[in-house]
């Protein structure tokens, strides 16, 4: 998480100064792309917050985020729950949402159960 906001960081400055940015996204989504395809839940992960918050493709920042939620990645699980519940990048699910809250919780992240008691 700590890399991607540093990466964010750096193409957003990069921007700024006017320098092509548009290089380094595609060797950054490489590198991801291919630790991704090593089945690099981090990767995944990250993969979903670029094409959500950068590229602006929620289709595909859905599928990178299950991929990650699969193995077990409780931010991913989190942000795939997210999505379930807004409709983002796929049908709207408030069943699945609350899935992958319980599967958050699971994996350690019990500040966000709230949301899941208030719903049931």
């Amino acid at each position: 998480m700590l890399l991607l906001l540093l990466l964010l960081i750096l193409l957003d400055l990069l921007c700024y100064k006017g320098k092509r940015i548009e290089k380094i996204l595609e060797k950054t989504l490489y590198w991801y792309n291919k630790a991704a395809n090593n089945k690099n839940g981090l990767a995944q992960y990250n993969l979903g917050q670029i094409y959500r918050f950068k590229l602006n493709d929620k289709v595909k920042a859905f599928e990178y985020y299950k991929k990650s939620a699969e193995k077990e990645y409780n931010v991913a699980q989190l942000q795939l729950g997210l999505l379930y519940e807004s409709g983002e990048g796929t049908e709207k699910d408030l069943e699945k949402a609350i899935y992958w809250y319980n599967k958050e919780a699971e994996n350690g992240n019990k500040i966000n159960l709230v949301n899941v008691i208030n719903w049931e």
